[in-house]
């Protein structure tokens, strides 16, 4: 996957949040050896029913942390999945100043300018 390829220019159709996750969980096993772009421009977050966004919401740091720490084997599963399958994940998120704190909580994100 080292090599660069020109990324699909097919139109895509805007989905609501539920059609866009049942869509996504129904293919994305499918793509082994492929990548998965991900372009994300909103500049605010909002995820109701996701516990530990609720929880950051609510000002609960610690709480929010803690349930994401919960998540760890998952990620760990997934992770190992997406590697055995040779599948390449990209996400390119657009974001203006000021920065959203939910965007600056997230450790595992690189901000460039």
């Amino acid at each position: 996957m080292s090599e660069f390829r020109q990324l699909d220019q097919s139109i895509g159709a805007r989905l609501a949040r539920n059609a866009y996750r049942q869509e996504f969980r129904s293919l994305q096993w499918e793509i082994a050896g492929q990548e998965s772009w991900k372009l994300e421009r909103k500049q605010h977050f909002k995820e109701p029913g996701v516990r530990s966004w609720e929880a950051f919401s609510r000002g609960a740091w610690s709480e929010a942390l803690r349930l994401i720490e919960e998540e760890r084997d998952y990620l760990r599963e997934f992770s190992a999945e997406v590697a055995r399958l040779n599948i390449g994940l990209y996400r390119v998120r657009v974001v203006e100043e000021p920065i959203d704190l939910y965007l600056q909580g997230r450790r595992s994100s690189r901000i460039v300018r």
